[in-house]
C-alpha cells in the first residue's frame, strides 16, 4: 500500500481553503491564484502528461506524482493545479 494517505474531496478543499460560496465564484474561466481549482479525471491527466494509467499510479505510489482526491466510492480526480505544477516541475528537468 502507498505511504500516501488518500484524502477525501472535502478534506482537501478544507485544508487549502478553496471552498467559496457560489455567489463569490468568478464569471470567467481565467486561471490564477484567486481562481478555484478544477478537478480533472484520469483521461485528462493522461492526455496532459502523456503518461499511461499504470505509470501514473506507480509513480503515485513512489511519491513521484500527485495523489488524487477521493470523490466517493472508487471515483477519484486530481486537482488541476497539482497536475499543472507537476508538469512545470517535470519540464524544467528535461535537458535537451
Amino acid at each position: 500500500m502507498s505511504s500516501h494517505a488518500k484524502t477525501s474531496f472535502w478534506e482537501t478543499f478544507s485544508q487549502v481553503g478553496r471552498i467559496q460560496q457560489m455567489s463569490e465564484l468568478p464569471e470567467t474561466n481565467a486561471t490564477g491564484p484567486d481562481q478555484p481549482t478544477r478537478l480533472i479525471r484520469i483521461k485528462e491527466v493522461q492526455y496532459r502528461t502523456g503518461l499511461g494509467r499504470s505509470t501514473i499510479y506507480r509513480w503515485m505510489s513512489q511519491g513521484r506524482f500527485p495523489n488524487p482526491v477521493q470523490l466517493g466510492g472508487h471515483v477519484v480526480a486530481w486537482l488541476e493545479g497539482d497536475i499543472e505544477e507537476w508538469i512545470d516541475r517535470s519540464s524544467n528537468r528535461i535537458v535537451p
